[in-house]
């Protein structure tokens, strides 16, 4: 029984934790960068050239990652294991941006990843879907805590991340691990 009030405890603190953080975040002008279709919001404030930026689950649209690199004069790390966003990101050649092809999980290792049935659409997923293809490819994931330590990275200034369903695990592994981007 212990171990299960332990728990509820550790949860109960994580929560108490988020909502702090949103409540700081809450005073933040937000601004807009990027496509119509791929672009996203963010908090700028005390963004610039030292400032570690993730973004998680690239796909063919890199036109916020693009618009961020320009306006702040930042890196970004790009995270995706998709064969045909690797090849995406490669034609297109971008200064400042650092492409990881690997996913992003709750935990470390070799995983099957689902293409869509559709080969003109570049959106795998961890999680098998009725619109992916029942033929996985296996690709490598890393947990966010993993990929900071092999980077050198002690925190996260922004966290893009738009990865197929897997942010239901990836979400709470990183609240449990206090990484509060």
């Amino acid at each position: 029984m212990s171990g299960l009030f332990n728990n509820i405890i550790l949860k109960i603190n994580e929560i108490i934790k988020f909502k702090e953080y949103r409540k700081n975040m809450a005073n933040c002008e937000i601004e807009y960068l990027g496509s119509k279709y791929g672009g996203w919001a963010f908090c700028p404030e005390n963004i610039d050239s030292q400032s570690v930026i993730y973004s998680m689950g690239i796909g063919e649209d890199v036109s916020w990652d693009e618009a961020l690199i320009k306006n702040k004069n930042v890196n970004v790390h790009g995270f995706d294991p998709t064969p045909k966003a690797i090849e995406f990101v490669k034609n297109k050649n971008l200064e400042q941006f650092i492409l990881h092809p690997i996913g992003v999980a709750s935990i470390n290792g070799m995983v099957d990843f689902f293409p869509p049935k559709n080969t003109n659409h570049v959106s795998c997923s961890l999680i098998e879907k009725s619109n992916n293809s029942s033929k996985p490819i296996k690709v490598k994931v890393e947990t966010i805590d993993n990929i900071m330590a092999q980077l050198g990275h002690k925190n996260i200034d922004i966290l893009k991340m738009d990865i197929e369903g897997a942010e239901y695990e990836v979400i709470p592994d990183m609240l449990y691990k206090n990484i509060y981007p």
